[in-house]
């Protein structure tokens, strides 16, 4: 009998391990995965035709490429839900006031895609102001969108998200 439990303990511990084994596996291909998608992201964001305004004739599209890139970063870490994702391309302050419940939004319609619009700098606020156009799927079908707007602050060259001033929706 006491063969028996010691088998059986032996066992326990080494399913524990092999099934530890595969969900950190698991965990660390999703975090490839997420990376390999944000890296997708900003290549296609660099490559968009999107639209670059700048208001002061000494920015350069550096500048607006680079406000442009950390709105990309910030909307894929939206489609995920996740806040915690979306953190290193927000101000603290920002961060701060935001709630994981409230950066989740609603899971039914969800975020599908975006689509970046256009970048401007503004002088006046020492800003970069960057629309894009989020689309939202209900079963499978495009439900509506918004056009949302995003102060981007540059910081001794990081650029990170300040404020989201969500649109109006529109029904599809």
């Amino acid at each position: 009998m006491k063969v028996l439990w010691i088998v059986l303990v032996v066992l326990l511990v080494a399913g524990s391990v092999v099934g530890g084994f595969f969900y950190s596996e698991a965990k660390n291909k999703k975090k490839i995965d997420s990376l390999n998608a944000q890296i997708s992201a900003l290549d296609n964001s660099s490559s968009s035709s999107a639209t670059d305004t700048a208001t002061s004739t000494d920015i350069s599209t550096t500048n607006l490429t680079g406000a442009k890139a950390v709105v990309a970063k910030y909307l894929d870490a939206k489609k995920t839900r996740e806040l915690a994702s979306a953190k290193p391309y927000m101000t603290a302050t920002f961060y701060s006031s935001t709630n994981q419940e409230e950066f989740a939004g609603a899971s039914s319609p969800s975020l599908n895609r975006y689509t970046i619009t256009a970048a401007e700098y503004l002088t006046n606020a020492d800003l970069y102001r960057v629309t894009a156009k989020l689309t939202y799927t209900l079963q499978g079908a495009d439900a509506g969108y918004y056009i949302n707007d995003y102060m981007v602050e540059n910081t001794n060259g990081k650029f990170l998200v300040n404020e989201v001033k969500d649109g109006d929706w529109t029904e599809l």
